[in-house]
């Protein structure tokens, strides 16, 4: 008993070390730099004995395993440049119908919500965050029924053409359906 005891001690801390150096990473990408918690700060927010070169020891190990490959850019701030852009504004002079407010809205909804699903689901890093960005630019416009889905602005703006961005673009509306059955519009269920 004692040994199980002194194990699940020994995980528990492991795990704090871990998610004390994530926590730290996450910080140093998308913190301004005097708001980085100190390692000394995590250790002794930590409820189990957690030493700070443990920390840094476990910052590294994340580091080398994701091979120095971190990225502060994701989807939604790509999302948020080409909003600023206007590329997804009521007067899209290439849309087949007048885009109303409503329908606006209902783009930007539809915007943040696939971001959140391509953030959660690990299919998705597999496409790089300007592509995924563009891929879920066009699922939005296709669930809002927006037509034409993708404009040359659009290409221009993101510099990806809707066949790139077919299988990113197929596997949100997948997810989306998969996970949302009773959500999803029927014209994007076939």
């Amino acid at each position: 008993m004692h040994n199980s005891h002194l194990s699940q001690q020994y995980r528990l801390a492991k795990y704090h070390t871990y998610a004390a150096a994530a926590v730290l990473i996450a910080a140093k990408l998308q913190e301004h730099a005097d708001r980085v918690p100190l390692i000394s700060e995590l250790v002794d927010s930590q409820s189990t004995k957690v030493l700070p070169k443990d920390v840094s020891q476990a910052e590294i190990q994340i580091l080398l395993s994701l091979g120095w490959r971190t990225s502060a850019c994701t989807c939604l701030h790509f999302l948020d440049i080409h909003l600023s852009q206007g590329v997804c504004s009521q007067g899209d002079p290439s849309s087949r119908r007048i885009i109303t407010p409503k329908d606006q809205q209902s783009l930007v909804k539809y915007l943040y919500f696939f971001a959140d699903l391509c953030l959660l689901e690990a299919e998705f890093s597999l496409y790089s965050t300007a592509l995924t960005s563009a891929a879920i630019i066009a699922a939005a416009r296709e669930t809002v029924r927006i037509d034409p889905i993708w404009t040359k602005q659009l290409q221009t703006a993101t510099g990806f053409c809707l066949g790139e961005l077919t299988p990113c673009l197929d596997l949100i509306k997948s997810e989306f359906c998969r996970t949302w059955p009773d959500s999803a519009p029927d014209h994007l269920q076939r």
